[in-house]
């Protein structure tokens, strides 16, 4: 069978990722001094097995920047480990007394087969193994590292000093009537930091008061009952921003000029983006993913850019 003629029409259509790069350059360069390198991040939370959504939150940078490369431009990718993140509920086919680390950052959560230093190793090795099987080496951060070393110590004493600016945004995003306190009282005790218990390494942990003249933090343990008084310069410091504000603070301090996300992250990106201010940050990556995808943040060529702040 005769292959079919390529028209010139054709022959002048260019990829995906091809596009891709196109906006992804016009928007650092928008944004950035022109020797400055390009910065496009994924991220995962390795609490489970690999599978296909992983995998793709990571080729889809990995596409894009082998093409920024090939031009020759300066780029990095960044992949975040977010394995401070909380362990939710007990892994399938572990015993139930596993429940005893829910609440606990997985990257201290044994192993529960005993091969790897953690939950969150053993998970992150599958992954870095099938990476380097397709030639995929981004320059990987552990987040239980950062967080720890007070990388993001500067960012986290503004979202504090800010605390009520970033409740007042969060809040106009809710859904009426989910909360059964009075948006008053919820208001006057929120604070987007988030400590892991110096007892019992949990996160139910609810902050009571900053101050920053004295730079400390105090709170209380739902689960142990400790009352614990915390310096923001001590080292290591155990515990992280909520989500929604972490992850445009990490934005400004990686000066993220794109990250795609998935679909169901398309809320939180929103918000976060509203947030981004609040927290320093000015960096609000652009958003590009295929064209099969469609998410409120795309348009159909599957291109655009940030959301814009209300």
């Amino acid at each position: 069978m005769a292959s079919p003629r390529r028209t010139p029409e054709a022959a002048e259509e260019r990829s995906w990722v091809q596009r891709a790069a196109d906006a992804v350059t016009e928007y650092a360069h928008q944004r950035k001094e022109p020797d400055e390198k390009i910065v496009c991040a994924s991220g995962i939370s390795p609490s489970g097995p690999i599978h296909l959504g992983n995998l793709r939150e990571v080729m889809t940078v990995h596409l894009v920047v082998e093409e920024l490369t090939a031009r020759g431009l300066s780029v990095e990718h960044i992949h975040s480990w977010d394995d401070f993140d909380r362990l939710r509920k007990v892994p399938a086919g572990v015993p139930d007394s596993f429940a005893t680390h829910i609440g606990r950052p997985i990257s201290r959560v044994p192993d529960p087969y005993g091969e790897y230093p953690s939950y969150a190793d053993r998970f992150m090795a599958d992954f870095t193994t099938s990476l380097n099987r397709l030639g995929v080496r981004p320059r990987f951060v552990r987040q239980s590292e950062a967080y720890r070393r007070g990388d993001y110590v500067d960012s986290i004493r503004v979202a504090l000093k800010k605390r009520l600016e970033i409740f007042d945004i969060l809040a106009a995003f809710q859904t009426p009537g989910r909360h059964s306190e009075d948006v008053d009282v919820r208001r006057e005790a929120y604070y987007p930091f988030r400590p892991y218990c110096a007892t019992c390494d949990r996160d139910t942990t609810v902050v009571t008061s900053y101050s920053e003249a004295e730079d400390t933090i105090e709170y209380d343990c739902a689960s142990c009952g400790h009352h614990h008084r915390m310096s923001l310069s001590d080292r290591p410091l155990d515990g992280k921003l909520v989500w929604k504000v972490d992850w445009p603070m990490r934005w400004e301090f990686e000066r993220v000029d794109f990250e795609p996300g998935g679909v169901e992250l398309d809320g939180t990106r929103s918000d976060s983006c509203h947030c981004s201010r609040s927290v320093g940050a000015r960096n609000r990556p652009l958003a590009v993913r295929p064209p099969e995808t469609r998410a409120i943040l795309l348009d159909r060529s599957g291109i655009a850019g940030p959301a814009p702040l209300r």
